[in-house]
């Protein structure tokens, strides 16, 4: 699946700028949420979270190949698209979560798994791969 929209927690642009957030040294982590989850911008925590998937062998994944590339106009944050495999059972899964484990749990960006908006199943032995966009993740100007 692709993603769309991506919305950022409120802290995050405070926690780039004081460092709390060190994007390409940091262990990122992308956590699968149910649709019982409502977003809210204010939210700072993983603790703040509920209805994480919890069956099908999900487990939250790092990011990896993480890439930031600055040019004199805008900052550029990429990783690897992230690919989840049922097993055991099938899950399924309404928001992404991107969550920094070495700060704290701190919350991030999330964003929608399907845009319609819909919760997207996996069968038992399926994918469900989030493809970031071919830009990067996000762009910042």
């Amino acid at each position: 699946m692709a993603t769309g929209t991506i919305n950022f927690y409120s802290k995050l642009k405070q926690w780039l700028q004081d460092g709390t957030v060190d994007l390409d040294n940091d262990t990122i982590n992308i956590a699968l949420l149910n649709e019982g989850y409502t977003p809210v911008h204010t939210h700072s925590t993983s603790a703040q979270l509920s209805n994480e998937v919890g069956t099908g062998g999900y487990a939250q994944q790092a990011l990896s190949a993480v890439t930031i590339a600055a040019t004199a106009s805008a900052f550029v944050f990429d990783a690897a698209n992230l690919v989840w495999t049922a097993s055991g059972a099938a899950f399924t899964a309404y928001h992404w979560v991107m969550i920094d484990k070495t700060a704290s749990d701190a919350l991030l960006a999330w964003g929608l798994i399907d845009n319609s908006p819909a919760k997207v199943a996996v069968a038992d032995g399926n994918t469900l791969t989030i493809s970031w966009n071919a830009n990067g993740i996000w762009k910042l100007d």
